[in-house]
């Protein structure tokens, strides 16, 4: 029997959230059938063999880290539903939330793609989850680093609704997460699937880009919320990840900002992470903490400096 949706799950290394999330995945209720494929890009750990174990779940294990929007891809070639829901290994997801989902997607003919509400670790709302899609300026304040900075951050880095809007809905969104997005098969096909030239980041943005310029809505719905422990491949810093999120940014305002704004983009990032390697040099001189940042960034230039893939992914 034809599932009506399939769940694809990239995991990287997150065995234990994995776990919770297929959990999750496998008490949903799903009116015309649902099947779950897991995609593994690689893991050192013990993921593949998580999800595995898990009845009903078809494992793929991968021989490389091929990168978050590819792996989707491979994921999305083996799913067998009409609909497809790009799903992250770090969630938990709440009883009837699939379910509510597709019947949205199903009764909306324009629709191409739907997300819930989605919330961390602490309960907090990730307004992520439905956003707009970023400015030239949003870009290059985040590369920059200054969206760091708690008085400039949330003013120039990030464009997100009102909270109130996330208690409301349905509600049409330009943007949402691919931590849990419901996208209609034909939508997807229609717009070539995920670009694989993103290895982790900006990917889900770029798929909303072009789901829209086909003529497809992109809907909120405010059911939930899935909880999102968000960075669960990601528990301590690594260079490649900082490099893939740099890139991701350059690319997409390459994209859709036009070359002038990627090559600002690229400038902007380099100049960034040199001028944060100086910083923590320099004050590594006198503090001990600051050297480790030093080599941290170190580490991210020369990284920077290799070939347009990693270690990272989901």
């Amino acid at each position: 029997m034809t599932p009506a949706v399939s769940a694809v799950c990239v995991s990287y290394n997150c065995a234990d959230l994995l776990a919770v999330a297929l959990a999750s995945l496998k008490a949903q209720v799903v009116p015309g059938g649902f099947e779950v494929i897991v995609v593994d890009n690689a893991s050192s750990d013990d993921s593949a063999g998580v999800a595995a174990r898990v009845p009903g779940v078809t494992v793929v294990p991968l021989e490389k880290n091929v990168g978050f929007a590819a792996a989707n891809n491979v994921g999305a070639r083996l799913a067998r539903g009409e609909q497809l829901l790009f799903v992250n290994p770090d969630v938990d997801v709440p009883p009837g939330v699939v379910a509510a989902l597709g019947e949205f997607l199903a009764g909306i003919p324009t629709a191409a793609a739907v997300g819930p509400k989605v919330v961390g670790r602490d309960g907090r709302l990730q307004k992520f989850c439905a956003r707009k899609f970023p400015t030239l300026l949003n870009l290059l304040v985040l590369v920059s680093g200054l969206a760091e900075l708690r008085w400039v951050g949330s003013a120039l880095a990030h464009r997100y609704y009102p909270t109130s809007f996330y208690e409301r809905g349905p509600a049409p969104v330009e943007a949402l997460s691919g931590a849990f997005t419901l996208v209609a098969r034909r939508a997807f096909e229609a717009a070539g699937g995920f670009d694989e030239n993103y290895f982790l980041y900006a990917e889900d943005l770029d798929l909303c880009r072009r789901l829209r310029r086909a003529g497809g809505e992109i809907w909120y719905l405010p059911v939930g919320p899935v909880g999102h422990y968000t960075g669960g491949s990601r528990r301590v810093p690594d260079a490649a990840v900082v490099v893939a999120s740099h890139r991701a940014a350059a690319r997409y305002a390459r994209r859709w900002h036009g070359r002038v704004g990627g090559h600002l983009v690229a400038a902007c990032s380099r100049v960034s992470l040199c001028a944060r390697r100086l910083i923590f040099y320099l004050g590594g001189l006198v503090w001990k903490a600051a050297r480790r940042r030093a080599r941290f960034y170190a580490d991210v230039l020369a990284a920077s400096r290799g070939p347009k893939e990693g270690q990272a992914a989901t």
